[in-house]
C-alpha cells in the first residue's frame, strides 16, 4: 500500500473540509456548561438533592444540588479536564472524569449505586467511579469499562471499539490488519457482541480481513461498523458472564450508544484514513427544554480509501470500500419510562484483480477475488421505573449479515475455475428483566432472553470438467431464563447468587448454569472477590444444519460447549489516583466437539461433521494491572497490564495435551502519556502518548512440503485435527500518537496523528506453501501505518 498517496489524499480532503466549514459555526450550543440527571441504578428513579461537585486538583471548584426531578446544571465552567463527584445519602459516591470544551455542551447522566449493591447485577453506566475510568483496569470480577473520552489518549485505536477492547488485560489482537480479539488463549469466535444489551451478528466491515483462507469470520473484521461518534461506553466481560448475557466462552462486549443533546443542535465532522464522518444531533422539538424532550443522533461514514479509489488513486493491490450509518433516537416519557430506537448498518467490498503471468509471485496473484458484506441491526430498548423499589428493562433486536466471496482462477491468462460461497445469518433477540430492592438491602433480578437464529450457506465450484456445490441452512430457537439475588452479610461481606438456563430448540438440549460471587471489603477501598460460574456457547449455527450425502444432520447430537470458571481477585487503590488489581483464574471447557469447528480453538472452521468428542480444554493463569486516571494533577496518564496463562486441550484420541492455537502464554500492554494546557488563553491542549504491545507467538500446524507440492496448495501435517505444534515468534509492536485540541469561541477542532508499529517491526502472522515459488513462505503483518484525523465539533 502506498502510504504517501494515502497521506496526500487524507490531507487534501481535510483541507477542503476545513475551508468549507469556516462560515457554518454560528449555531453552536452554549459553551462552558454542563448538565445531566442522577438516577438510582436499580430502580431508575431520579434522585433529588444529590450533591454534584466539580473538582480540579482535588479541591472543590463549584457545586450544586439536583432538583426535585434529579436534574443538575453547572454554568460558567472553564475549559479543561475535571472530576465530577456525585454523592447522596444511602448511595456510593461516584467520581467521573469529564472534559469541558467549547464545541459541545457536556451532558453527563449518572446512575448511583445503593451502598449494598455491586455493579454486575445491574446496568453498568457510561460514566463511572475511579475504577471505571481507566481503560486497562478490570472492575470487580472480570469486568472493564471504557468511555469515549479515553479513545484519543490511546495510540492507534483508529476509532475502533474492538481495538480498544484489545488493550484490556488478558486480551490479544489476532493481527494488525483486523480487529479480531483472543481472550485468555481462546479463539476470537468465543467473543459475542451486544448493543444496548441486545445480542447482534458480527458488527464489522470486511470480516475476511486478516483471515488466512479469506473466508468470513464470526466476530471481527477490518473496521467496526459501530461509530465512535455514537459511542457512550462499552462494558467488557471476560470468561464469566453476568446472568443476563449468554452464548460466549471467551468474553462479551456490550456497547452503549449515547443520547443526542435534547436541547441544542450539535454537529461533528471528521476525516481520517478510516473514513469521512458527519454526525448530527438535537431535539425533535426545540421548544421543549424539559428532561422529557425527545432527541436524535445520527452518524454517516464513507471510507476514505474507497473515495480515493474512486478518484483514481490506487492504494495497493486491492480496492476496498465501505460505508455505514448509525442512529439512536431517545423518547423519555413522563409515566412509562424511556424508549430508545437504535439502528446500525454497513456495506463493504474488497476487490483483487489477477496480475499478468510474469508478475505472479503467489497463488493469489492468479485470481480475481471479490468479497462483499452487508450488515444491519435495529433495536428497541425500554427502561421503566415501576415503583420506588423496582424497574423493568427490555431490549429487542433484529440483525442480519450476508457475506459472499467469488474467486476466478486463471492459467495462462484464461479462467479455469470459479468458486463462490455465500453465508447469511439472521438473529432475532429479546430480553427483559425485572429488578427490585428488598428488605435489608437485598436485590432481586428475574428475567428471560429469547433468541431465534437462522443461517444459510451456499458453496459452489465450477471448472472446465465439473460442477460441484451444496446448500445448507436452518434455524433454531434459544430460551434463556435467569434469576439472581444479591445481599449483604454484616458490614464487610456481600454475595451474588444467580441461576441461568439455556435451551436449544434444534438439539432439544438444556444447560443449567449457576453463578456465585462472594466479596469481602478490606479497608476503605480494597475488595477481595471469589467467584464460580458456568456458561455455555453454541457451535456456529451453520454446523447444526450441515448434512451428509443422505440428508442426515451430522451434528444434531452435539451439545452446547460448556465452561466452568473459578476466579479470585483483589482490587484496591494505592492512593486517590492509582488503582491496582491481581486476579487468578482457572477455566475448564467441556464438550469440545471436534477441534476444527470448536468455539475454543478454530478461527477458520472447515465444513465437515464433528461427531467426535476430543476432550476438555483448560486455561489457567494470573493477571496484573495497575494505572492511574487519565486526569491527574500533572496531567500524566499511564497503565500497565500483564497476563500469564496456559491454554491447552486434552486430546482423547491421542491421550495428550496440546496447545490451543492462541496459547501465546503471555501478553502485556503499557501506556504512557502526558497532556499540556497551552495558549495564552489556556484554551488549547497538546498531548502525546506511546503504547507497547508484547505477547507470545500463536501456534500453527507444520506444513507438509511434499504433500503441498503434489496437491498444489498448502497441506498441513495432521490437518484433520488441527494439531498445533509450530509456534510463531513473539509479537512486539510500539504505537505513538500526538494530538492538538483548540477550543475556539464556539467550536472545537482536534488534530491527531496516530502511528501504528512505529519501528516497522515485521511480525509473522502465519506460514503458507507458495505454489509458485514452491517454498514455505511467511505472511507478515502490517508494517508502519500512519493515520491522520481532523475533527470539528460545533
Amino acid at each position: 500500500m502506498n502510504m504517501t498517496k494515502i497521506l496526500r489524499g487524507v490531507l487534501l480532503i481535510s483541507c477542503l473540509l476545513i475551508l468549507s466549514l469556516q462560515t457554518t459555526f454560528g449555531q453552536s450550543a452554549p459553551a462552558y456548561s454542563m448538565r445531566g440527571m442522577v438516577k438510582n441504578v436499580v430502580t431508575l428513579q431520579s434522585i433529588p438533592f444529590a450533591e454534584v461537585q466539580i473538582l480540579k486538583a482535588d479541591s472543590v471548584k463549584i457545586s450544586t444540588l439536583t432538583d426535585t426531578l434529579g436534574e443538575y446544571t453547572l454554568n460558567k465552567l472553564n475549559i479543561g479536564n475535571y472530576t465530577l463527584r456525585i454523592s447522596a445519602v444511602g448511595y456510593e459516591r461516584l467520581d467521573v472524569n469529564i472534559a469541558i470544551s467549547s464545541g459541545k455542551q457536556t451532558v453527563t447522566d449518572v446512575e448511583l449505586t445503593p451502598t449494598s449493591v455491586q455493579l454486575d447485577v445491574v446496568n453498568v453506566v457510561a460514566s463511572s467511579n475511579i475504577k471505571k475510568t481507566i481503560c486497562a483496569i478490570n472492575i470487580i470480577n472480570l469486568i472493564s469499562v471504557f468511555s469515549k473520552d479515553n479513545f484519543h489518549k490511546v495510540p492507534a485505536l483508529f476509532n475502533d471499539i474492538a481495538r480498544a477492547v484489545a488493550t484490556q488485560t488478558g486480551v490479544s489482537a489476532e493481527n494488525d490488519g483486523a480487529n479480531h480479539i483472543s481472550v485468555r488463549g481462546l479463539t476470537p469466535n468465543a467473543v459475542q457482541w451486544y448493543v444496548e444489551g441486545g445480542e447482534i451478528v458480527n458488527p464489522n466491515h470486511l470480516s475476511n480481513a486478516g483471515v488466512g483462507n479469506d473466508r468470513a469470520s464470526q466476530s471481527g473484521g477490518g473496521v467496526s461498523i459501530l461509530s465512535l461518534q455514537m459511542f457512550e461506553s462499552a462494558t467488557f466481560y471476560k470468561s464469566l458472564l453476568p446472568m443476563r448475557y449468554q452464548n460466549a466462552l471467551g468474553g462479551a462486549v456490550d456497547v452503549r450508544l449515547r443520547n443526542g443533546n435534547n436541547r441544542h443542535q450539535e454537529t461533528t465532522l471528521s476525516t481520517s484514513l478510516v473514513g469521512l464522518d458527519v454526525a448530527t444531533e438535537g431535539s425533535f422539538n426545540r421548544k421543549d427544554t424539559s428532561q422529557n424532550a425527545a432527541s436524535y443522533i445520527i452518524n454517516y461514514r464513507y471510507s476514505t480509501v474507497g473515495l480515493l479509489n474512486k478518484l483514481g488513486v490506487k492504494l495497493g493491490d486491492e480496492a476496498t470500500n465501505y460505508q455505514d450509518i448509525n442512529m439512536n433516537l431517545t423518547f423519555p416519557t413522563r409515566k412509562y419510562g424511556v424508549i430508545k430506537i437504535f439502528a446500525l448498518g454497513g456495506v463493504s467490498d474488497n476487490v483483487f484483480l489477477h496480475k499478468d503471468r510474469p508478475d505472479w509471485l503467489t497463488q493469489k496473484d492468479s485470481q480475481d477475488i471479490t468479497f462483499k458484506s452487508k450488515m444491519g441491526a435495529v433495536g428497541l430498548t425500554h427502561q421503566w421505573h415501576l415503583t420506588a423499589k423496582s424497574s423493568l428493562q427490555t431490549v429487542i433486536t433484529a440483525s442480519g449479515l450476508v457475506n459472499s466471496r467469488r474467486a476466478i482462477g486463471y492459467a495462462n491468462q484464461l479462467p479455469t475455475k470459479i468458486t463462490y460461497n455465500e453465508n447469511s445469518n439472521v438473529k432475532y433477540y429479546a430480553r427483559s428483566f425485572y429488578q427490585r430492592t428488598l428488605a435489608q438491602d437485598g436485590i432481586l433480578q428475574v428475567g428471560m432472553a429469547v433468541k431465534y437464529e437462522s443461517i444459510n450457506r451456499l458453496d459452489s465450484a465450477l471448472t472446465v470438467q465439473s460442477k460441484t456445490g451444496f446448500n445448507d441452512g436452518g434455524g433454531s430457537l434459544f430460551l434463556m431464563p435467569f434469576a439472581g439475588f444479591q445481599g449483604k452479610i454484616g458490614n464487610n461481606w456481600s454475595y451474588l447468587a444467580s441461576l441461568r438456563a439455556v435451551y436449544v430448540g434444534f438439539t432439544k438440549q438444556t444447560s443449567i448454569e449457576p453463578n456465585l460471587k462472594i466479596t469481602y471489603k478490606t479497608g476503605k477501598t480494597g475488595e477481595l472477590n471469589a467467584s464460580y460460574g458456568r456458561a455455555s456457547q453454541a457451535l456456529p449455527t451453520i454446523f447444526y444444519f450441515t448434512k451428509d450425502v443422505l440428508g442426515n444432520y451430522l451434528n444434531r447430537q452435539n451439545a452446547l460447549t460448556a465452561t466452568d470458571v473459578v476466579a479470585l481477585s483483589y482490587d484496591n487503590n494505592i492512593n486517590a489516583r492509582v488503582n491496582y488489581q491481581i486476579e487468578g483464574f482457572y477455566q475448564i471447557i467441556q464438550h469440545n466437539w471436534g477441534s476444527e469447528e470448536s468455539v475454543i480453538d478454530a478461527f477458520e472452521p472447515r465444513q465437515q461433521g464433528i461427531s467426535n468428542d476430543l476432550g476438555r480444554a483448560k486455561t489457567l493463569g494470573i493477571e496484573l494491572s495497575i494505572g492511574n486516571q487519565y486526569i491527574s494533577k500533572k496531567s500524566i496518564y499511564w497503565w500497565i497490564n500483564a497476563s500469564f496463562y496456559d491454554a491447552k486441550l486434552h486430546d482423547n484420541t491421542t491421550n495428550t495435551d496440546r496447545n490451543l492455537r492462541y496459547n501465546g502464554r503471555y501478553s502485556a500492554n503499557a501506556l504512557l502519556g502526558k497532556e499540556w494546557t497551552v495558549g495564552r488563553a489556556k484554551n488549547k491542549s497538546l498531548g502525546i502518548g506511546a503504547r507497547i504491545l508484547l505477547r507470545g507467538g500463536f501456534w500453527d500446524s507444520p506444513i507438509d512440503v511434499a504433500a503441498s507440492q503434489k496437491a498444489g496448495q498448502t497441506v498441513r501435517l495432521q490437518d484433520k485435527n488441527h494439531i498445533f505444534t509450530t509456534q510463531m515468534s513473539d509479537y512486539f509492536r510500539t504505537d505513538m500518537n500526538i494530538y492538538y485540541k483548540n477550543n475556539h469561541k464556539k467550536w472545537t477542532s482536534t488534530f491527531q496523528l496516530d502511528i501504528q508499529n512505529v519501528s516497522n517491526q515485521q511480525n509473522v502472522q502465519y506460514y503458507y506453501f507458495d505454489t509458485f515459488t514452491q517454498k514455505v513462505t511467511p505472511q507478515y503483518q502490517l508494517g508502519l501505518v500512519p493515520n491522520i484525523t481532523y475533527k470539528i465539533e460545533f
